[in-house]
C-alpha cells in the first residue's frame, strides 16, 4: 500500500452536517439511516477521521446545510 501525503497549506477537512439530520437520533432522516449508520460504525468512523486530521494538524472546517442556504449558495447544487 502507498503512503499519501497531504499538503497541510493546501489541505482541509470539510464536514457538511453530519450530525443533526442525518446521525443522530431525532434528526430528520435518522430512523431512515440508523441501521446503515450503525452497521458501518458510521459515527466511530468519523470521530477517528476529525482525530487523524487534528493530529496531523490539518485545517478543519464544519458546515451546517442552512449555512449555505442562508447564503445562496444552494444553487450550486444539482441533483440526478
Amino acid at each position: 500500500m502507498n503512503t499519501v501525503k497531504y499538503d497541510r497549506d493546501i489541505t482541509a477537512l470539510l464536514v457538511i452536517d453530519p450530525y443533526n439530520d442525518f446521525i443522530s437520533e431525532g434528526g430528520k432522516v435518522w430512523d431512515r439511516l440508523r441501521a446503515v449508520a450503525e452497521a458501518n460504525n458510521c459515527i466511530p468512523h468519523a470521530i477517528a477521521v476529525l482525530d487523524a486530521a487534528r493530529n496531523a494538524q490539518v485545517r478543519q472546517r464544519t458546515r451546517r446545510v442552512d449555512d449555505f442556504a442562508r447564503r445562496g449558495d444552494c444553487a450550486v447544487f444539482t441533483f440526478g
